[in-house]
């Protein structure tokens, strides 16, 4: 794809470039959120998310993660401990130990964003949906010599149930 094709399908203008979170896959959520509450940072809030059936490589699989999420300034510091199931946690864990694993943009329609990097060649790895609307997904940009980005489409309906679909 020439750079004009590629500037034509760009996937993420405007507020949407803006890196809201930047996460890190550690071995032990407890004892990261002990170190870093040590040194100053935090409050964390820690739980577990539940995704009964994300699609991950194409596949539809169950996992959970142990996650602690605070504030930095303006953007959430993640933590993620992969607990069950197979996931992109998971195979970067054991790939290469504790590490930093993505950063997150808010994009307001996540099917076109998706839309537009598999259009770049970009491999969506992982994509998941809330059960009040809107959803995740990962976008796998190291191969072209980019990292890790998660997209993520808000609740389109505030007051829906919490949680991913099931099905």
């Amino acid at each position: 794809m020439t750079q004009a094709e590629q500037a034509a399908v760009a996937p993420l203008t405007g507020d949407q470039t803006a890196f809201v979170q930047v996460a890190v896959i550690v071995d032990d959520v407890d004892r990261a959120v002990e170190f870093l509450t040590a040194v100053g940072l935090g409050p964390f809030e820690v739980k577990t998310g539940v995704h009964p059936a994300a699609r991950i490589h194409g596949e539809k699989k169950a996992y959970e993660a142990k996650l602690a999420f605070s504030m930095q300034g303006q953007v959430q510091l993640e933590l993620i401990q992969p607990l069950t199931g197979d996931n992109i946690y998971k195979e970067q864990r054991d790939a290469w130990g504790p590490s930093m694993h993505h950063v997150q943009v808010v994009v307001d329609d996540l099917d076109a964003a998706m839309a537009r990097f598999e259009a770049m060649g970009v491999e969506v790895t992982t994509y998941d949906r809330f059960k009040a609307g809107g959803g995740i997904a990962f976008v796998n940009t190291q191969p072209l010599g980019g990292i890790l980005i998660e997209l993520k489409q808000p609740r389109t309906d505030p007051n829906g149930p919490p949680g991913y679909v099931d099905d």
